[in-house]
């Protein structure tokens, strides 16, 4: 398997900050079709609904399962991953948060063993703590990064994007297309993995939203097959991934004590 390791586990890990800003980022809402249905919201306008509640939640608190199907230079490599997400609202500005992510990677197919993987984002800054392969920190504006999908039109998900939907009790199911998603990917992995820009590409994403009697979001799955051209290689990925809301009041993050010192690297390097 050529291409390295800290690649590898970079784009990882921007792929967890996409699915974390899909699943909860911002939702400006905006204006949706009227429902063909005459009874009810369409699933558009309960998932928008739903990300509204989300968004607005000052603190949260996640329990995060993936699986991984990867095929790297024609080697198939399966992964998993568990762990916890927290959001911390810091200021009035939707970019104003911090986030925590604490995950244990099963990386056995990859002759690795199981390894921890903390991020953390705050005060402009991603830092990755990645055990034996070492601790970085990687300059990541948030507010620039939502001002310029704000000018791409990238900022929420649109209606016209849904390919296909339905409603189930209360599990609302979203066939999204995936193209639409790609320039953010890219913007995303450049900043986080070091990717040049057209080096990813999503195909359609399947969504899985379900609520609690107040519309409240319990359980979020997501499905994101992904493409990264990468070192004259081409990865494939298929992600799936469930994120459980466990709490909504009280969480705080414990950041690590050092970070400041850790190493600045340009993104560039993780290449």
């Amino acid at each position: 398997m050529k291409m390295n390791m800290k690649k590898i586990m970079a784009v990882l890990c921007a792929m967890l900050m996409i699915c974390a800003l899909a699943a909860c980022g911002d939702d400006k809402g905006g204006d949706t079709k009227q429902s063909d249905v005459t009874d009810g919201p369409s699933a558009f306008e309960l998932y928008t609904q739903a990300s509204e509640k989300m968004n607005n939640l000052d603190t949260a608190e996640y329990n995060l399962n993936i699986g991984m199907k990867m095929d790297v230079a024609g080697q198939a490599v399966d992964m998993t991953m568990g762990g916890n997400m927290k959001q911390v609202k810091t200021g009035e500005a939707d970019t104003d948060f911090d986030l925590a992510f604490n995950m244990n990677m099963d990386m056995s197919a990859m002759g690795a063993g199981a390894m921890d993987v903390n991020m953390y984002y705050t005060n402009g800054y991603l830092y990755y703590d990645m055990g034996e392969m070492g601790q970085m920190k990687v300059a990541m504006d948030m507010a620039a990064a939502e001002e310029q999908m704000n000018v791409e039109g990238m900022a929420e998900l649109e209606e016209s994007w849904v390919k296909d939907s339905s409603v189930n009790g209360n599990t609302i199911h979203l066939v999204v297309d995936g193209t639409q998603m790609t320039e953010y990917a890219d913007m995303a992995s450049s900043s986080m993995a070091g990717l040049s820009e057209d080096a990813m590409t999503i195909g359609d994403v399947t969504i899985d939203l379900t609520t609690d009697a107040d519309g409240m979001p319990t359980t979020y799955k997501m499905l994101l097959p992904i493409t990264v051209n990468a070192e004259g290689q081409t990865m494939t990925m298929d992600m799936d991934m469930t994120m459980d809301l466990v709490a909504t009041e009280g969480v705080t993050i414990d950041f690590p004590e050092g970070m400041d010192t850790w190493q600045e690297v340009d993104a560039s390097m993780l290449q």
